[in-house]
């Protein structure tokens, strides 16, 4: 039953999590120029041969990562539509602390760092907008757990 639209947004909740082990969550400029990358692992600089080094550690990925263990369970689930709810309801936490933490460490990790030049977080890269999108999906995916329990009771009625 991977086929049903809950399982879809699911999938895709999981993708946009996914995304964030593999994008920047916000790009650090010094005088203009780009100084550092902000991602779930932490603040990093990129050297010449594209390596990136830790500056200071971020733990945004240890709540990403039990996040896309909590998606991956909750898809294959189908038959327990009420874990289910409970999953996506924890989940709608997870990913909202995901995304504050996002907000809030990039900044944070710049205090103490002397790079050359006033450092300044300047854009936002994808990883930034992941929780979003996952959010948004597991909303989705929940409003169609709840319809299926609905069939199934209403089903059940009948019988």
């Amino acid at each position: 039953m991977l086929q049903r639209i809950q399982s879809i947004f699911l999938l895709l909740a999981t993708v946009a999590i996914a995304i964030t082990f593999l994008a920047p969550v916000a790009r650090i400029y010094a005088n203009g120029k780009f100084a550092a990358a902000y991602t779930n692992f932490g603040l990093s600089t990129i050297d010449t041969n594209a390596q990136y080094h830790v500056i200071t550690p971020g733990y945004t990925y240890i709540i990403a990562a039990i996040e896309l263990v909590l998606l991956l369970f909750c898809i294959f689930q189908y038959k327990r539509r009420k874990l289910q709810l409970g999953i996506c309801r924890l989940l709608y936490g997870m990913v909202v602390v995901h995304a504050v933490f996002n907000l809030y460490f990039p900044g944070a990790s710049l205090e103490g760092i002397k790079l050359a030049g006033e450092l300044k977080v300047d854009s936002y890269g994808l990883a930034f907008y992941m929780p979003f999108i996952a959010l948004v999906c597991i909303f989705l995916a929940e409003v169609f757990i709840k319809r299926d329990e609905k069939l199934v009771k209403s089903a059940d009625r009948l019988r």
